[in-house]
């Protein structure tokens, strides 16, 4: 039988690796299911004001929800790397060079969630990108989607060359 200490080590592991293996439309069709649908404690239309009122928390909680688990797990991946830090300074390894490390692995995060980003903003019905998207592709306007996957590009190229450095 495990210690207490190191069962809950590797049950918070499991959970790093869980929030960060899982897709970001993934995560926001079962918070939607889950919380919304079966447990009704959220609205199920965007961040959009109830008739005549103002708009609310409960309408953007969801989506900051499902886009913030997966910085949280890469902070949570980092923090539980920096054993590896302390164990990696002996080794003649500057503690810089593994601060760039787990920054540049963080930005290669970053590019993956731009795309996630959009599904989620359509799951959860909120004006964005990705419901500009989805409408020019409904539409057929091919100037504009031509036009988001130059920007979405462009994005992806400058993040991906901040993290080569």
């Amino acid at each position: 039988m495990l210690p207490l200490g190191a069962a809950l080590q590797r049950l918070g592991q499991t959970g790093v690796a869980l929030g960060i293996a899982v897709p970001l439309f993934v995560l926001a069709v079962y918070l939607l299911d889950s919380l919304v649908i079966k447990a009704r404690l959220f609205p199920l239309g965007g961040a959009a004001p109830p008739a005549g009122g103002a708009p609310g928390l409960k309408g953007i909680f969801l989506p900051a929800l499902a886009l913030s688990i997966l910085p949280a797990c890469l902070v949570a991946r980092s923090v539980l790397g920096e054993i590896a830090c302390y164990w990696g300074a002996p080794a003649g390894l500057l503690s810089l060079h593994v601060l760039l490390r787990f920054f540049r692995d963080g930005l290669i995060q970053a590019i993956g969630m731009l795309g996630g980003v959009l599904i989620v903003e359509t799951v959860f019905m909120l004006p964005g990108v990705g419901a500009l998207l989805v409408q020019a592709t409904m539409m057929r306007d091919y100037g504009l989607l031509f036009d988001l996957a130059r920007s979405f590009l462009l994005w992806s190229v400058l993040l991906r060359a901040l993290a080569d450095g």
